[in-house]
């Protein structure tokens, strides 16, 4: 069955989400064929480094609202299922500062056993240190893929926060995720749609295996689970800061590859067509909200 995310759309708890939309909004076809053309001919574009990816990492987030708004989108559908105890379970946590403030709404109604499994150790470290401070809370963290995970008690919550990108399977690791809750559980899932930001990504790193909120829905309604779908809407100022470093690392992060010097301005052009009116260079950014009951 054939589906595609447009906006904000609840659908009843118990019924499959289907929808069709326009397809996603492309890029202003003048700048992005401007751009191909600049890119016929040259090697692939390189992958970033770990010190790069890390550090225009934090740069992007700090430019974005969308991690507030997901985190408040969270905290506000977790606060219904207070007076715990709570047992959740997170695919990909990082450094936990999603997982934090959501085991502090938990854990203010009850007792929490929050497990976490994240590929990443030294980010694993500090989300036990971020939830280890919390009262109420028992954390743990496995380290290694998620789909490594040995079989676990079963979870009223499981979460992935823009963490099923990594997945060798995603059918599989929803359908995993989703045979974890208890009865009466939640599996949320919060994902990117295929909007200009991520088209372009597409474009830059055509040979990637790239999955986006219109994947998981397909998966999801394959699997025949009951799932009601939001978006969230926020937006990502990619305005240059007149410091060279840290727009090189921000544009290339947000491309997810090594902008060569000489494509940097093609591909600001491409942005720029679909920056929202007003000064600067200010894109959507939003991200797309699964709820799937047990």
């Amino acid at each position: 069955m054939e589906s595609t995310l447009s906006r904000t759309v609840a659908a009843p708890m118990g019924r499959r989400v289907t929808r069709t939309a326009a397809a996603p909004t492309a890029l202003h076809p003048t700048a992005l064929d401007r751009l191909r053309t600049e890119l016929v001919g040259l090697p692939p574009l390189q992958p970033l480094d770990p010190v790069d990816y890390a550090a225009g990492h934090a740069l992007f987030e700090a430019r974005s609202d969308q991690r507030s708004l997901l985190t408040a989108w969270l905290a506000a559908r977790l606060a219904r299922r207070a007076g715990g105890p709570t047992a959740v379970l997170s695919i990909g946590c990082g450094d936990g500062s999603v997982d934090a403030p959501l085991a502090a709404v938990l854990a203010a109604h009850g007792a929490v056993d929050y497990l976490a499994v994240e590929p990443h150790a030294p980010s694993g470290a500090a989300f036990l240190d971020r939830l280890g401070a919390l009262d109420g809370v028992r954390a743990e963290l496995v380290v290694g893929p998620f789909e490594g995970l040995a079989p676990v008690r079963p979870r009223d919550v499981v979460l992935a926060v823009h963490s099923l990108y990594y997945v060798a399977d995603l059918g599989a690791a929803l359908r995993h995720a989703a045979e974890l809750l208890g009865p009466g559980g939640e599996l949320l899932v919060l994902h990117a749609p295929l909007e200009p930001l991520n088209a372009l990504v597409r474009e830059l790193a055509p040979g990637r295996q790239q999955r986006f909120s219109a994947d998981v829905l397909d998966e999801l309604n394959s699997q025949g689970r009951r799932t009601q779908v939001e978006r969230i809407d926020a937006v990502l100022d990619l305005s240059p800061t007149g410091d060279a470093e840290t727009d090189r690392l921000l544009l290339d992060f947000t491309v997810q590859a090594q902008v060569p010097p000489a494509l940097s301005a093609a591909v600001r052009a491409a942005l720029l067509g679909r920056a929202l009116p007003g000064p600067g260079l200010v894109l959507p950014h939003p991200v797309d909200a699964f709820v799937v009951a047990a």
